[in-house]
């Protein structure tokens, strides 16, 4: 919000930037952030040191204030361009289909006899859960060919997935070579090669990062006039942005991200919606797992305002909701289509403060109803200008909306797809972000705490009246003084006031309609944009089968292709999550003993609480029912032939023995006096404050009490997946749509793979990482997942087999007694 106080210093802003937790909130969660166009809260960019264009020559052009860092970059560049040739157009197609690439299959009878309910749905993971559910298609049709035409992909009724599991789903649904490369065999009866495969895929993952319009950036400061907020803040993420920049990889705006990502795997992607056909598997409805956080930014720059949701009685302030997107199947009659949130009906119901900003340029520039002398201001579309020169008197305070969702037809896929997998979107929530702060700032030792809060304390007195420090300095310790929950609330403040710092694109913005109501004021209605914004459907529901759940029984009961007459319902989840730990697995609430009573919240694990997950009368499994089928071993490990000596001995050091903190601080401090000499900056304000979050930086990512010899232990964990079945009786629940009295006949595989400390702290955390840059997924994304996927399949498919043919042979009973 443009207003007077955004602008005045006050003894606290600057010292949040000091607050490591604050760093790592901005910096790890969001991993983001590429040069300001707005707004640039660095006055001379140091970060375009190096960073040319095409135009560069040699080397020599940079400058030495950078020297390895910018070589780098030099070298990035130069590759950067080679590679934006190289993959001037998608991957081709593979000829083996040719002829079925782009139609869809024949639609079922309207005679056909009604299915019985199968689901598979896919967990979030990233690539990992992508790369399972490519081996769990592969594993599917190994199986159905082995049933020998008993069941098969057409005898699928709901496919469904969250995040990387949504990737693959919606690649399954809406590609057809996607789909038949993983499940059909040539006419000489082979399958397409995993290999092949995964390297078609990484290799248009990167063309689609190469060649897609990157968005700019826009790194907007509110707190403007708070030095050391401007100066450290923006070298940090200024660094990020601007090795994401050289790197081609738009993580900062999710829904470019993933646009990006999916470009060249589903034809036509970016104008997709859910009312066009699903050349892949269009007889299964496909269900997204996404999330409803309580608020959220809109707008942007100094713009940017907080929207929250109208939340039902009983629901806790912090609660997100869960919601997902359904698109039925395509022959189905009266299955459930759109957004489904059994919490919020329709639609949320929306309240903001109404829209305000400074319009003191009014006297430089005056309004064009105003007399001048000087010059009239032109209406640029702001919401600025119509509250300043055309303002609409009798505003109501808060203005409050009432919304309802968009229907397929007008839904965009890749809004959806972007939103599904948006895990970053905290910092898109002003309370998710605060919880988060607040659960990392708990989560240190005693000695960093203090260390913490001297540092803040340090920076407030150099701020305060010379009478406020005499009164602090005749206390023990600052520490003592100002106390710990100071420190939380001037972090409150803080995310309040000065962020998100451009950050709410890693939210996704989520279209709604407005119910039929007096019109917003022009001022307002410019600056509520987008509506509001949805996120990855982890902070509720990871592995999305609840709402799969719901959905089934909702088609059961309304949709007459469904046959449900004996309330069973058959689902296959393959999870990306730890058996042995139901009390923090994303399964174990779903069950009587792990559960929360329906009706209440609980905290989901990621920053908020979520309505109670119960929705089984049984216990979790007990270990006896769990059954291991894949432990890796060396022969499986998917990096046995990679050869870390290429990696700098320092860099390797510091992954290995857990202390990417220190080798992070290195490099912060190098590029710190790198931008110091640049922009001839003083060192005393900005530099021994950046240096103290770097120190602080070490200490959290090692034991506070163990020392060193704690924190050099490297431990190599194999854990193995696992699987159980059984036969579950759902309850009701009724915020999520689950009615009582179903029986589920449940598998899950668990999936655990190998976790490799030499890999912590890449984008992902070990040896299967969520995401890939782009030059990485070309080079790599065979050796990194083909491995994985083929020993899944290997190891999985025997079991998925057995029961499937109990599935199989349940239904031909019934069919002999008469089913249809």
């Amino acid at each position: 919000m443009r207003t007077a106080e955004a602008g005045r210093e006050s003894f606290w802003r600057p010292l949040v930037a000091l607050a490591l937790p604050g760093l790592l909130l901005l910096v790890v969660s969001l991993a983001v952030l590429a040069p300001a166009h707005g707004k640039r809260i660095w006055g001379d960019p140091w970060w375009d040191i190096g960073y040319q264009g095409p135009g560069l020559q040699s080397p020599a052009e940079v400058p030495d204030s950078l020297g390895s860092l910018g070589f780098i970059g030099v070298g990035v560049t130069y590759l950067g361009s080679y590679m934006h040739t190289m993959f001037a157009e998608c991957a081709a197609e593979s000829t083996l289909f040719k002829e079925a690439m782009y139609s869809a299959p024949l639609p079922r009878p309207p005679d056909a006899k009604p299915r019985q309910p199968l689901a598979l749905v896919v967990s979030g993971g990233g690539f990992r859960t992508m790369t399972a559910g490519i081996a769990y298609a592969r594993s599917l049709s190994f199986a159905f060919e082995a049933l020998g035409g008993q069941l098969g992909w057409d005898d699928i009724t709901h496919l469904a997935g969250n995040s990387g599991g949504q990737w693959f789903a919606t690649q399954l649904a809406f590609s057809r070579q996607f789909f038949l490369e993983l499940t059909r065999r040539d006419a000489n009866g082979r399958y397409v090669s995993l290999g092949h495969f995964f390297d078609l895929w990484g290799l248009n993952y990167a063309k689609g990062m190469y060649t897609g319009d990157t968005p700019s950036f826009d790194l907007y400061d509110r707190c403007a006039g708070s030095r050391v907020t401007s100066k450290v803040i923006g070298l940090v993420l200024g660094a990020i942005a601007w090795g994401l920049e050289l790197a081609h990889f738009p993580a900062y705006n999710w829904q470019s991200y993933i646009d990006h990502m999916l470009h060249c795997s589903i034809p036509d992607y970016e104008s997709l919606t859910f009312d066009d056909l699903r050349p892949g598997l269009p007889e299964a409805a496909l269900v997204e797992q996404l999330a409803l956080p309580p608020d959220t930014w809109v707008g942007k720059d100094a713009d940017v305002e907080r929207v929250d949701v109208e939340l039902p009685q009983g629901v806790p302030a912090d609660a997100t909701l869960p919601l997902a997107h359904i698109a039925k199947a395509r022959s189905s009659q009266g299955g459930y289509d759109g957004f489904f949130a059994p919490a919020l009906g329709a639609g949320p119901t929306l309240q903001k403060q109404p829209y305000t900003c400074d319009c003191g340029w009014t006297w430089w520039t005056n309004c064009p109803t105003e007399r001048s002398m000087l010059w009239h201001a032109r209406d640029d579309g702001s919401p600025c200008y119509s509250h300043c020169c055309n303002p609409t008197p009798n505003r109501p305070r808060p203005l409050s909306l009432r919304t309802r969702f968009s229907n397929s037809s007008t839904t965009s896929l890749s809004v959806v797809a972007a939103m599904s997998s948006a895990a970053a979107g905290l910092t898109s929530s002003p309370t998710i972000a605060k919880n988060a702060l607040h659960t990392v700032l708990g989560a240190m030792g005693p000695k960093t705490r203090d260390a913490l809060v001297t540092a803040m304390a340090d920076e407030a007195d150099s701020l305060a009246s010379p009478a406020d420090v005499a009164e602090a300095s005749t206390k023990i310790s600052k520490a003592e003084v100002r106390g710990f929950d100071w420190t939380l609330d001037k972090m409150d403040e803080f995310i309040d006031t000065c962020t998100p710092f451009g950050l709410q694109t890693l939210g996704v913005g989520l279209d709604l309609e407005w119910e039929n109501q007096p019109p917003l004021p022009e001022e307002d209605k410019r600056a509520w944009s987008p509506p509001y914004r949805g996120i990855d459907g982890v902070y509720v529901d990871n592995t999305a089968m609840i709402m799969t759940l719901a959905n089934m029984i909702y088609d059961c009961e309304h949709d007459v292709t469904v046959d449900c007459r004996d309330r069973k319902l058959d689902l296959v989840l393959i999870n990306d999550d730890d058996s042995s730990q139901p009390s923090t697995n994303a399964i174990g609430p779903m069950f009587r003993d792990y559960g929360v009573p329906v009706g209440s919240f609980e905290p989901s694990g990621m920053f908020t609480s979520v309505p109670s997950r119960r929705i089984f009368a049984e216990d979790y499994p007990s270990p006896e029912r769990w059954t291991r089928y894949f432990t890796p071993g060396a022969d499986t490990h998917p990096f046995k032939d990679f050869q870390p000596s290429r990696l700098p001995a320092e860099i390797i050091s510091g992954l290995a023995n857990g202390r990417l903190a220190e080798s992070f601080g290195v490099f912060a401090e190098s590029t710190l006096a790198a931008a110091m000499a640049k922009t001839g900056a003083k060192a005393n304000d900005v530099y021994n404050s950046a240096a103290n979050v770097i120190n602080l930086l070490a200490k959290v990512n090692r034991s506070n009490e163990g020392g060193e010899a704690a924190a050099a232990e490297v431990v190599s964990r194999y854990p193995g997946s696992n699987f159980t079945q059984g036969e579950f009786t759902t309850i009701d629940n009724p915020r999520w749509g689950v009615k009582a009295g179903y029986t589920v006949n449940l598998l899950i595989f668990c999936i655990s793979y190998p976790s490799d400390p030499l890999l912590r702290g890449g984008m992902g955390t070990d040896n299967d990482p969520l995401i890939l840059g782009p030059l990485t997924a070309a080079a790599f994304f065979r050796t990194l997942y083909e491995p994985i996927a083929r020993d899944e399949i290997e190891h999985a498919t025997p079991h998925l087999t057995a029961w499937l043919r109990k599935r199989a042979k349940e239904r031909n009973l019934k069919a002999s007694k008469g089913w249809a």
